[in-house]
């Protein structure tokens, strides 16, 4: 298999779990971005959060999507001689108040 191809693989269908929380008198809207990094070169095994503001010039599915891709931003970055990155996942399922959406890793290719 030649080195510059790449696979996806998905591991365990890993979760971001989002929740809304509306203005407040010092903050705007938001969306609470948090997951479970295992991979411990990347966060030493920690719970990972971050805070999204909402964007009114994106409808309430995009915002979700940017909040989710901003979370991949910030916590899995980090690239190695076999990860060639990670990619949000287009499903996403609704539990309680929460929206959890996935995310894969995207493997080079054996050399």
């Amino acid at each position: 298999m030649n080195a510059s191809t790449e696979n996806t693989v998905s591991i365990d269908d890993r979760a971001i779990q989002l929740r809304f929380h509306g203005p407040t008198n010092y903050r705007g809207s938001r969306i609470i971005a948090s997951g479970f990094v295992t991979f411990t070169a990347l966060s030493g095994g920690k719970p990972t959060r971050l805070t999204y503001s909402w964007d009114d010039a994106l409808d309430s599915k995009e915002n979700y999507i940017a909040a989710a891709q901003a979370w991949i931003d910030e916590n899995l970055h980090s690239e190695s001689e076999y990860v060639a990155g990670y990619r949000l996942k287009s499903q996403a399922i609704r539990y309680g108040k929460d929206t959890l959406m996935s995310w894969e890793v995207t493997f080079k290719a054996d050399k």
